[in-house]
C-alpha cells in the first residue's frame, strides 16, 4: 500500500508516519532526506542542499510508484496534477492532515520554522479550494483521501455493567454544534448522506484504534448502528474480542485510561458560519470512513459534557439520600476550585485580548498571529475537566 500524507507545514505529517509506518516501511521524507545529505537545519534546507534532496526525493517516489515489496509513506505537502494523476493511478491512499491555519502558525512560531515555512503555510491554505475540487477523489475513484477528527467519548457506556453485551460499547464520534480547535464546526445533518449510503452498500463501518489501516489487528471492531441525534453522530460499536488488540483496548475503555474517539472522513460540502459572535467552518456534508478509539482528542467541549453528565449522577445520587463521606466532598471542593481557576483565567485572558484589539485598526485575520493566542486557555481547560471527570467518577462509582 502507498501512503501519501498531505498538509501545510507543521500539520503533523513526520509525527503521523512515525506513528503509523512499521519497521521496515519505506518512508519519503524531504526533511530527513536534506538533513542526510548535509543540511545543517531540521527545516527549510536551502541552495544545492535543497536542489539534491528534492531530487533524491522524486528517485525514491518514482521507485515506490515502480512498485516494491512494503509499504511506503510519502509526505508531499501539495503534489503537482501530474503527480496526483500518477498517485491515483496507483491507488494511494491520500491523509490531508489540516489542523487548522492558526494551529500551524502558532506551531512555525514555537518550533522557530524559518519564514520560509510561514510563506508556505499561508499558501497551502489558499490552495484549499483547488485541492477540494478533486473529485475524482472525493467519489472514491483511484486514490482516496482522508481527514481526521477527534472527540472525547461523552457518556461512554462500555460491557454488560451498561446493559450491553460483552465488548459492546456506544459513544458520541462526533458532537454538533461547537467550534473545535480546528475551528470547524460539525452540522447537523452532517452524515446523513454518508450513513444512507453505507446501509445501502451492505458494508459495515470499520471501528480502528488509532485510525491504522495498514495493520489488520488495528480493526478492531465493527459499528453495529449509527445515527444522527440532537446532540452528534452516536455509533454503538461490537469489538471483536477474538482480536487481542481490541481486548486490550476494550480494558482500557472501561478502566477509563481511553476515553477519546475519532472519525476519517472528507468534505462534501462546508461554508462559512458563525458560533457565538465568531466565525468558523461549518462542516455540512461529510463523508465517513471509519470511526476509531484514540489516545488524544481535539474537541474540548465534549469533556466538559463528560462532567456534567458524572455531576448530574451525584447529585442523582444525593437526592435520594446518599451521604458523602468528608474525604469526597473535599474531592468536589478542590474539581470546583480548579474549574473555577481556569474559569478567571479564561475571563482575564479574554478581557486583555479584547482590549488589545481595541488599541489596533488591524482586523484579526490568517495573517495576523494574534488570533492564536485565544487557543492557549483551552489546555487549561482540558486539564481541568478531566481532573473534574475523574473526582465525579470517583464519587459515582464510575472509575
Amino acid at each position: 500500500m502507498i501512503h501519501v500524507i498531505m498538509g501545510p507545514p507543521c500539520a503533523g505529517k513526520s509525527t503521523f508516519v512515525a506513528e503509523h509506518a512499521a519497521d521496515g516501511d519505506i518512508r519519503v521524507d524531504f526533511d530527513r532526506l536534506a538533513q542526510a545529505l548535509g543540511s545543517p537545519v531540521p527545516h527549510g534546507a536551502k541552495g544545492d542542499v535543497a536542489s539534491v534532496a528534492f531530487q533524491a526525493r522524486q528517485a525514491v517516489i518514482d521507485a515506490v510508484l515502480d512498485g516494491v515489496g512494503v509499504d511506503s509513506w510519502i509526505i508531499h505537502t501539495t503534489p503537482d496534477p501530474v503527480q496526483m494523476e500518477r498517485y491515483k493511478e496507483k491507488e494511494a491512499e491520500i491523509t490531508v492532515l489540516d489542523p487548522g491555519i492558526d494551529v500551524c502558525l502558532e506551531r512555525a512560531e514555537q518550533d522557530g520554522r524559518p519564514e520560509a515555512s510561514v510563506e508556505a503555510i499561508h499558501a497551502w491554505y489558499k490552495n484549499q479550494d483547488k485541492i477540494n475540487e478533486e473529485k475524482e477523489i472525493e467519489q472514491g475513484k483511484g486514490a482516496t483521501m482522508r481527514k481526521f477528527k477527534d472527540y472525547q467519548i461523552s457518556g461512554v457506556k462500555a460491557g454488560p455493567d451498561d446493559g450491553l453485551g460483552e465488548g459492546i460499547f456506544e459513544a458520541y464520534a462526533s458532537v454538533f454544534g461547537n467550534v473545535d480547535s480546528y475551528g470547524d464546526v460539525v452540522a447537523k445533518g452532517a452524515f446523513a448522506n454518508t450513513l444512507q449510503k453505507w446501509a445501502e452498500s451492505g458494508n459495515v463501518i470499520p471501528a480502528l484504534y488509532g485510525h491504522n489501516m495498514g495493520d489488520p489487528f488495528y480493526n478492531i471492531g465493527a459499528v453495529t448502528h449509527a445515527e444522527e441525534d440532537e446532540h452528534g453522530l452516536k455509533v454503538e460499536v461490537q469489538l471483536d474480542l477474538e482480536n487481542p488488540t481490541a481486548v486490550q483496548v476494550y480494558k482500557l475503555m472501561k478502566g477509563r485510561r481511553l476515553s477519546q474517539m475519532s472519525f476519517a472522513f472528507d468534505v462534501l460540502a462546508s461554508g462559512e458560519t458563525e458560533v457565538d459572535g465568531e466565525k468558523a467552518n461549518e462542516l455540512r456534508e461529510l463523508q465517513l470512513f471509519e470511526v476509531s478509539v484514540v489516545p488524544v482528542g481535539a474537541n474540548q467541549e465534549t469533556e466538559i459534557l463528560s462532567v456534567k453528565s458524572q455531576a448530574d449522577a451525584l447529585a442523582r445520587g444525593l437526592k435520594e439520600g446518599r451521604v458523602l463521606a468528608a474525604k469526597h466532598i473535599n474531592s468536589l471542593r478542590k474539581a470546583q476550585e480548579a474549574i473555577g481557576e481556569v474559569i478567571e483565567a479564561a475571563e482575564a485572558t479574554r478581557e486583555s485580548e479584547n482590549a488589545k484589539a481595541s488599541q489596533t485598526a488591524s482586523p484579526l485575520t490568517p495573517e495576523n498571529p494574534q488570533q492564536v493566542k485565544g487557543q492557549e486557555p483551552a489546555g487549561a481547560g482540558h486539564a481541568a475537566a478531566v481532573y473534574a471527570y475523574l473526582k465525579l467518577a470517583t464519587l459515582t462509582g464510575q472509575n
